[in-house]
């Protein structure tokens, strides 16, 4: 189309003449070489100049007729071109159509597919809606089920905790007047050890010291404890009360007991008992006094214990939580 849109410029700038048939041509020259020679037999006889003139124009005419000649046979050509190329875009817009058609069909068989998946899937919905409540129902059950067994084992722990708290050993230790002596020998302070419950007590561990500050608030610091000599290992239920003497290293000197008898020391007294019962649970007992001096007793060292701090009371609690 390129090339034929150049040829048809070219053509168009050539200089444009009224074609002329050859028969048509040829008797017009007839005709004027018959008035020529008629008008020059008459006035005058023909020239060179004529000859050429005439045949000029026959080789222009054959020029043009050549020209359009070609220019038809490049419209011919040009036609078969476009008819070839037409040809060609039938075919492709007929293999597009046959492929557009293998599309719908294979779209129509997918959404056909896609509707049939949908129905399952309502299906399948519907199902697992009925399994869920289904479930539901039974995890409800179950949770019943497991509230009930719970309460059931608390009820039972409550009963085993009320059997071993009424069975089980309990210790109380109580201290006697304190003793102000400065022999090593003799007992400044004496703990009786009383057993409640009607199981036995297996002691663990024991210790106890006696020191001298110049505040109530007990030493935290303060570790230096001796065992209590006499407590057996294992404390029978229902028997007397036991009589524990320990033996200190350091007693009192005769400076610390003027000031405590002046209210400006104050004697402590720390210690502990650590036992378990028939169940294997671990319980302490702990002491944690201090001396109170009074004035309205009988004689210089009246007084009496009471509690230092807030583990003062000589009760049992549980080794690992503190709770009695």
């Amino acid at each position: 189309m390129k090339w034929l849109a150049i040829a048809m410029l070219i053509l168009t700038q050539q200089p444009t003449q009224s074609p002329k048939h050859p028969r048509a041509s040829a008797q017009t020259t007839s005709q004027e070489e018959a008035t020529n020679s008629k008008q020059q037999s008459r006035t005058a006889p023909p020239t060179a100049d004529a000859a050429n003139r005439s045949e000029s124009s026959r080789d222009e005419d054959l020029r043009i007729q050549r020209k359009l000649a070609w220019f038809t046979g490049l419209l011919v050509l040009v036609g078969f071109l476009q008819a070839g190329v037409m040809t060609l875009q039938w075919l492709v817009y007929r293999r597009q159509s046959q492929i557009m058609a293998d599309q719908r069909t294979e779209m129509h068989s997918q959404w056909q597919a896609m509707q049939g998946q949908l129905e399952q899937m309502r299906s399948s919905g519907q199902q697992t809606d009925r399994m869920i409540e289904q479930v539901t129902k039974q995890v409800s059950h179950l949770e019943t089920s497991a509230n009930a067994a719970k309460d059931s084992a608390n009820a039972a722990r409550e009963s085993v905790e009320v059997f071993r708290k009424k069975d089980r050993a309990r210790l109380r230790v109580v201290l006697k007047d304190l003793k102000y002596t400065t022999n090593v020998f003799e007992h400044p302070v004496v703990l009786t050890v009383y057993i409640y419950g009607t199981r036995e007590a297996f002691i663990q561990g024991s210790g106890i010291a006696l020191y001298v500050t110049n505040s109530k608030t007990r030493d935290q610091g303060y570790r230096l404890h001796v065992p209590m000599y006499g407590l057996p290992d294992v404390i029978e239920p229902k028997s007397t009360p036991l009589e524990i003497k320990p033996f200190f290293l350091r007693p009192f000197t005769t400076e610390e007991i003027a000031k405590v008898r002046a209210k400006e020391m104050f004697v402590h007294c720390d210690g502990y008992i650590g036992y378990t019962d028939v169940f294997d649970k671990e319980w302490e007992i702990l002491v944690r006094k201090v001396w109170q001096r009074s004035d309205y007793g009988v004689g210089q060292d009246s007084g009496y214990w009471i509690a230092a701090g807030e583990e003062g009371e000589t009760e049992d609690r549980d080794a690992n939580s503190g709770t009695t």
